[in-house]
Order: C-alpha cells, then structure tokens, then sequence
C-alpha cells in the first residue's frame, strides 16, 4: 500500500475519526509528568507510524 492511500474498505470517516482519536491521546500525553509523557509519547509514534502499514490494527 502506497502512503496516503486508503486500504480497500476502509472510508475517509475511518481515517478521520482515527486521527482526531491520535490527536486526543498524543493531547491527553503532553498533560503527563515527564516520567510518564515520554514513554506514552513513544508509543503514540509507534502507532502513528503503524496507521501507514495497518491501518485497522493502529486502530485497535
């Protein structure tokens, strides 16, 4: 799959309601202490980086 094209039965609401739900965890993150934001940031750019692979999975 190419990036910025959409997987075959996926929709654009699929994809926006996925990156508002990005948006709201990587928001909710920054709010964290130090010890805690990093580790979540990390994990949120790991699933950011996914949504290019597999996109239902990151979903998950």
């Amino acid at each position: 799959m190419a990036s910025g094209h959409p997987v075959v039965g996926e929709s654009l609401e699929f994809y926006l309601d996925l990156a508002r739900r990005l948006r709201e965890a990587h928001r909710r993150a920054d709010a964290l202490p130090p010890d805690a934001r990093i580790p979540a940031v990390r994990r949120l750019l790991g699933i950011t980086e996914g949504v290019k692979r597999d996109p239902a999975r990151a979903s998950e």
